[in-house]
């Protein structure tokens, strides 16, 4: 059995909310928003607007309804037929019902005030990391949307690493890492580009909002002394010259089996304006596999994905399926790594958007080519 994480190139369900003919309070509402909404929408947090009290919530009530409804929010609009990712907070049917029967019927509050959630404080959500590595100075432009920026560093020591975790110095610039490592000198941190160097293998991915990333229990990615680490991450213009710096822990384990990563990767292509195609990869695997995780890099111009296992019964199951949103990226562990036979078939499917109507592109609508650039 091979421990595999999936690099694709081209949301864990709530408790139910069960409300009858009643229509909804903030006691129905206000516990959701805490879990769901917070983490992000805080002072001093990245989102743009506070929603730690009930009135803060009541004056976004039409934004919020229509968010939720429309699945712009939270940011994880992904699913499996094998069961909840371990890494992406979500909302259940009945809740998305409940906020938005409570945003169109009058927002009404809870009957009796509810205390403000403790204001979210950075920690060290695995315990104290096994090492620590900081950047260096990494300037964020003021002005021009999102930015991915690189930054390289020496791994502090070698290992199995099966956890990371990023703690940005300004969670309103940094919005998510991914992590890859490299023999020294082989590969060159990239300008003007949204992936890793080729020639770096995968590690793991951190989003704000979004659990921490580690693989299985006894598992890892064993990652040599010497070795340089290369972080990619996506930066938010603020306004004003931003802090990218941060500091990088990282949790070994000492006796693990090894997690290797598979690519499906689609090259060479061009996106004709108005054009609306689906791009499909297939691969065939050579021996039973346990996938841990899904390591999805698809750009602009991309709307949706799947990822189906087709088993050599001829069964069909989604692996990683939804909505795909440019600006929330990350990995998404499964709780249980699932075991897929050999001679499982994997088949991608990328649909792409190059129409006036399209969600994520360029403003003026050109041919999208494929390739590593930020318009690409």
């Amino acid at each position: 059995m091979r421990y595999l994480s999936l690099a694709c190139v081209i949301c864990a369900p709530a408790a139910a909310v069960m409300l009858g003919g009643q229509e909804p309070t903030y006691d129905d509402v206000g516990p959701i928003v805490e879990r769901s909404c917070t983490p992000c929408h805080s002072p001093g947090g990245p989102a743009p607007f506070s929603l730690r009290t009930y009135d803060e919530a009541r004056r976004r009530a039409e934004r919020i309804g229509i968010n939720v409804a429309s699945m712009a929010m939270p940011p994880c609009q992904i699913e499996s037929d094998f069961g909840s990712f371990s890494s992406i907070p979500g909302l259940s049917i009945d809740e998305v019902v409940a906020i938005r029967r409570w945003a169109t019927s009058g927002a009404a509050a809870a009957s009796e005030p509810r205390q403000a959630p403790v204001e979210p404080k950075f920690s060290w959500r695995l315990g104290l990391p096994h090492a620590t590595v900081q950047s260096g100075s990494i300037l964020v432009p003021a002005e021009g949307g999102i930015h991915w920026l690189f930054a390289k560093v020496m791994v502090p020591r070698g290992g199995v690493i099966r956890g990371l975790q990023v703690k940005p110095s300004d969670v309103r610039t940094v919005r998510q890492a991914t992590v890859g490592w490299s023999v020294a000198g082989v590969s060159e941190s990239r300008t003007g580009s949204t992936t890793l160097p080729s020639s770096v293998q995968p590690i793991g991915s951190w989003a704000y909002g979004y659990f921490v990333w580690r693989t299985p229990k006894e598992t890892g990615i064993r990652v040599p002394a010497g070795a340089e680490l290369h972080v990619m991450l996506q930066c938010q213009a603020i306004g004003k010259p931003g802090d990218g710096s941060f500091e990088l822990g990282l949790y070994y384990e000492d006796s693990a089996v090894e997690v290797k990563s598979l690519a499906l990767e689609k090259a060479g292509f061009t996106i004709d304006v108005g054009e609306k195609p689906t791009y499909r990869i297939e691969r065939v695997l050579e021996g039973d596999v346990a996938v841990t995780a899904v390591f999805p890099e698809f750009r602009f111009a991309c709307e949706r994905v799947r990822l189906t296992a087709v088993l050599p019964t001829g069964e069909s199951k989604s692996l990683f399926s939804g909505r795909w949103d440019v600006y929330w990226t990350g990995a998404y562990n499964f709780i249980t790594p699932v075991d897929l036979p050999s001679g499982t078939r994997l088949v991608l499917e990328a649909l792409y958007n190059n129409g006036f109507e399209a969600t994520h592109g360029p403003d003026v609508r050109v041919p999208i080519k494929n390739g590593t650039g930020l318009d690409d």
